[in-house]
């Protein structure tokens, strides 16, 4: 009697989690005052724009250089402050 080679079944294997990398230094998160700051350095340059357009020449290039040289990185590296109690100490810390 021969013998037949069979080919293993395989059993349907449960799905292993992924695994995810663990946070960075570098990871960039942007809060409530991150969003405000950069609207306003938005609204900022709309201004500068439209000022352009209506022929100043000394209020719009202000304002634009306001908007993206100081408000747009203002409003990505801005960090929250930690909120402290009446004491004046740091939470958990």
């Amino acid at each position: 009697m021969e013998r037949v080679a069979r080919k293993k079944e395989r059993t349907p294997e449960r799905k292993r989690p992924r695994k995810v990398a663990p946070a960075t230094v570098h990871e960039l998160r942007l809060g409530r005052r991150n969003i405000v700051v950069l609207a306003a350095s938005g609204g900022v340059i709309l201004f500068g724009f439209i000022a352009l357009a209506l022929g100043s020449t000394t209020l719009a290039p202000l304002l634009l250089v306001a908007g993206f040289l100081v408000g747009i990185p203002w409003g990505i590296l801005a960090r929250e402050k930690p909120r402290t109690d009446e004491t004046g100490s740091i939470p958990g810390g």
